[in-house]
């Protein structure tokens, strides 16, 4: 036992010195772009795959628990988030397509939202599992179950009641306790109407705790209670005043046949038969559990991304292709949900590699998308690997690491440092009002007949910019710079400028002396 105890040890200690050595290369194999090759990490996750949960608990270490604040490696926290978010990205694609092979009555509402949960949480520390949700709907259910059999021990009826059929009444019953404890006494409600780029809104754990959401969670909450109680509530299509809504519908009988009870998953109020509101020329439709978890996506994937505008921030655009990516394995019109994915990669020069595989192997061999991603791809390798040295010019006022206040005009140029940053790669937009605050990476257009260098900033929860050097001002104490793209340039914050990474201080080697200059 002790020998085996020992051996367990050699090799958790083996697989965490290989994280941490791996992780720690991927700065210089992939500055300045930032995206480690798919090829590579699947190497690592591969090499350790008899125990990739301890490969996973390496990574949180190195993202959520590395020293206190100041000395964090902002450079290995980056690098460990991306494999962790790949490693996470690759089981849950595993689960879905189990998932969606299931026959129609096993697949789950509340597996598939919570999935979709998991989905967009896949670079946070913790995820609720299954049987924690279950664990939650188990106990409203138990406070439902506890009102029916008050309700049904002192005879009392629902408000409205006027069914004699028992079978009828008691469903009545049951749905009206259900309104009661979701809706009246623990508070769910449907998310306000102007809060509309919030995740939170449709992950399903995030809802049971904040009890507010889209109107599609809580219908699968409701689902879930209601399947507990015995009572199967099926999400419907139906048009009212010319929209389509979906709500739920119980189907039971009564002494004059048939009876359907539609139920709205925003307020909880069930009525019997068909509103006079709705349309008799547009049939009630059962939607399929695929068909909810697109229409999730479908107010995830566009948050914070106007339509064919480049102006959203880095965050947010990940964000989109992340989603966009789900629905690639989710639809039924896979190759055109690829093509979207595809073209959205290549405008924003991220996950490049993910675009070419899904469209070759869906045999796009010779498609735009894959010929423009397969350049895009190679301007990123060709800047990895043309890397150059650069000293300082006289005329440049300042250097990488120092924080800045933007004071120039809403509108600059964006520059894709993921594209290699040709010409065509730059769009002007108002990305950032003045007053912004952002760190400068690196000088740009460092000419002295250009009146001035200009620099390329990443800004506090924007993107990566060129801005003129008139249009900054040097932050008087210095400040916290939130982008998820920090760690590619920088290793830490000491409380009043970046410390540029070894690679960023490799290529201007002069930067760093110049910036301690300036703070005095």
């Amino acid at each position: 036992m002790a020998d085996s105890n020992i051996c367990s040890e050699k090799v958790h200690a083996h697989v965490r010195e290989n994280v941490r050595d791996f992780v720690k290369s991927l700065s210089y194999l992939n500055f300045p772009i930032g995206e480690p090759s798919l090829l590579t990490m699947n190497k690592l996750i591969e090499e350790c795959s008899p125990i990739p949960e301890l490969v996973e608990e390496e990574l949180l270490k190195l993202i959520f628990h590395q020293d206190e604040f100041r000395n964090e490696n902002l450079t290995i926290k980056y690098y460990a988030k991306k494999v962790l978010v790949h490693l996470r990205t690759c089981r849950l694609e595993k689960k879905w397509r189990s998932f969606l092979t299931l026959p129609v009555s096993k697949k789950s509402l509340l597996e598939g939202a919570l999935l979709v949960s998991q989905w967009g949480q896949v670079g946070h520390e913790h995820n609720k599992s299954l049987s924690e949700i279950e664990d939650i709907i188990d106990n409203i259910s138990d406070k439902v179950r506890q009102l029916v059999d008050a309700k049904n021990s002192t005879g009392e009826a629902c408000s409205d009641m006027d069914d004699q059929l028992t079978e009828l009444k008691t469903v009545r019953i049951r749905l009206d306790c259900i309104k009661t404890v979701l809706y009246d006494e623990m508070g769910f409600t449907e998310m306000d109407e102007d809060d509309t780029c919030n995740f939170n809104n449709v992950y399903v754990d995030k809802v049971l705790q904040t009890k507010k959401g889209h109107s599609l969670v809580l219908l699968v909450i409701y689902h879930e209670v209601a399947k507990r109680l015995g009572i199967l509530c099926l999400p419907v299509s139906m048009q009212v005043d010319y929209e389509d809504w979906i709500i739920m519908r119980h189907r039971t009988t009564s002494e004059n046949g048939t009876v359907d009870i539609f139920i709205s998953p925003s307020t909880g109020i069930a009525s019997k038969g068909v509103q006079s509101a709705v349309s008799e020329s547009f049939p009630i439709c059962v939607v399929p559990a695929k068909d909810v978890f697109m229409l999730l996506l479908k107010y995830l994937a566009p948050c914070g991304v106007p339509h064919n505008s480049p102006c959203a921030s880095i965050l947010n655009k990940e964000n989109h292709l992340h989603f966009v990516r789900l629905a690639c394995i989710i639809t039924s019109e896979t190759v055109r949900a690829i093509e979207s994915y595809a073209g959205w990669c290549n405008h924003f020069g991220y996950q490049l590699e993910q675009a070419m595989e899904l469209l070759k192997s869906h045999e796009c061999l010779n498609h735009t998308h894959l010929i423009e991603c397969i350049q895009k791809f190679s301007e990123q390798q060709a800047a990895i690997a043309n890397r150059e040295i650069h000293g300082r010019l006289p005329w440049t006022k300042y250097a990488a690491g120092l924080v800045m206040i933007y004071n120039g005009e809403e509108d600059f140029l964006e520059d894709y440092v993921n594209s290699g940053a040709t010409d065509t790669d730059k769009h002007q937009h108002n990305a950032c009002p003045p007053g912004g605050l952002c760190v400068i990476v690196s000088v740009q257009f460092n000419c002295q007949c250009c009146r001035g260098a200009h620099y390329r900033v990443l800004f506090d929860n924007g993107n990566l910019n060129s801005i003129s050097e008139d249009h900054l001002k040097l932050h008087p104490e210095g400040a916290v710079i939130n982008n998820p793209h920090i760690g590619i340039f920088f290793e830490r914050f000491d409380g009043r400028r970046y410390i540029p990474n070894p690679e960023l201080m490799t290529q201007f080697p002069e930067d760093d002396a110049f910036a301690k200059s300036l703070m005095g």
